[in-house]
């Protein structure tokens, strides 16, 4: 018989690239794989070559989600017949700490980020001292662990002695597909892609930027909470897009002239984080202009694939979205950024999962 992986996330299984990578590598290596997340409101069928699961949770947000999430994952672990469970982000960790300690089955924890320290939980010391608690009770002793960057690895090793390993959150190498056709605008194109454009995360600034750049247009491509107050101050250059496949995604982002990384250090979460999106660029071979995080800076000096934002001012943004597209470097970072793309890819990335694919084969 087949082994079988559970993996288990808190959204509703759309549009979460690390997870859908980590689930065709385990399905590729001969194993069954059961992808459990939530349903939402709104959410589309899913085509995948192995198994999925929604569960309703009767909430969409807040505290009343979380509760109901963990446990109608404790009760469906608690019956399922699996040799691992993948664990994505800490709130989906305690339910597979619980049932994992006492059944005996083997737990993986992805952290997608340092969660106690994310936006939504700024300014918030009760329930980001839940979590606290929930992180203090499971990650000690855990055997197989691994997170998106070496800063917050660093960080999670000084707290809990864990041996947590590092699987940057790059994407797979890409082909151009030249048959998916969206039309496009004609003249300088930027572009500012992700899943979560929330607010602290530079979107509103740069928005406000296209005011001073009528040649240019910006496509705003995915979702967040701070796209309402973006789209009500956006000038007729911004084009707005809900979240698209990856791969109609990624053809507009190859038809860009740079994308853009905005986030803000307002949040130890974001100071530290290292955005998907970044590769993805480079992916696309388009250079960036990416806010001075730990992480962002240090790629993009080793890639030498774009600019460091300076300011997020509105005007001085302006100014350099401007300097960047007229530069006689730009060629330069262009190719920089394909050669960056073609090195930093996911094939190259995951030999501890590989590793672990294969102890847990025997």
């Amino acid at each position: 018989m087949k082994r079988k992986i559970v993996v288990l996330v808190s959204n509703d299984l759309s549009f979460d690239r690390r997870v859908e990578k980590t689930c065709a590598l385990w399905f590729d290596s001969g194993w069954e794989v059961e992808l459990v997340g939530v349903k939402k409101r709104h959410s589309q069928p899913i085509h995948r070559p192995y198994n999925t699961k929604r569960l309703s949770t009767f909430f969409s947000k807040g505290a009343g989600f979380y509760v109901v999430l963990q446990i109608r994952l404790f009760f469906l672990l608690l019956f399922k017949k699996t040799n691992v469970v993948w664990s994505n982000d800490l709130d989906t960790l305690l339910p597979a700490h619980l049932i994992c300690a006492m059944r005996g089955i083997e737990l993986i924890y992805d952290s997608h980020e340092w969660y106690t320290e994310a936006e939504g939980l700024t300014g918030r010391p009760f329930i980001k001292g839940i979590w606290k608690r929930v992180e203090k009770f499971c990650l000690p002793g855990l055997q197989r662990c691994l997170t998106v960057n070496e800063s917050i690895a660093k960080i999670y090793r000084g707290l809990y002695q864990v041996d947590m390993h590092v699987v940057r959150n790059v994407p797979t190498r890409w082909k151009n597909d030249s048959s998916v056709k969206i039309p496009l605008n004609s003249g300088p194109k930027i572009i500012l892609q992700g899943a979560y454009i929330d607010p602290d995360r530079g979107g509103e600034e740069l928005v406000q930027a296209m005011q001073y750049l009528p040649e240019i247009t910006l496509y705003v491509i995915g979702s967040g909470r701070a796209i309402p107050s973006m789209r009500a101050m956006a000038s007729s250059n911004v084009i707005f897009m809900d979240r698209l496949p990856y791969q109609e995604l990624m053809s507009i982002t190859a038809r860009c002239d740079l994308g853009l990384s905005l986030d803000k250090p307002k949040h130890e979460n974001y100071r530290l984080s290292l955005p998907n999106k970044l590769f993805d660029y480079w992916q696309a071979g388009i250079p960036v202009l990416a806010s001075p995080m730990v992480e962002v800076e240090r790629t993009l000096q080793q890639h030498e694939a774009g600019q460091i934002l300076r300011d997020w001012e509105p005007k001085a943004m302006a100014e350099q979205i401007q300097s960047i597209l007229n530069s006689p470097q730009y060629e330069t970072w262009k190719n920089n950024a394909a050669l960056a793309g073609s090195k930093e890819v996911w094939e190259n990335e995951v030999k501890v999962i590989q590793t672990w694919i294969k102890e847990l084969s025997c």
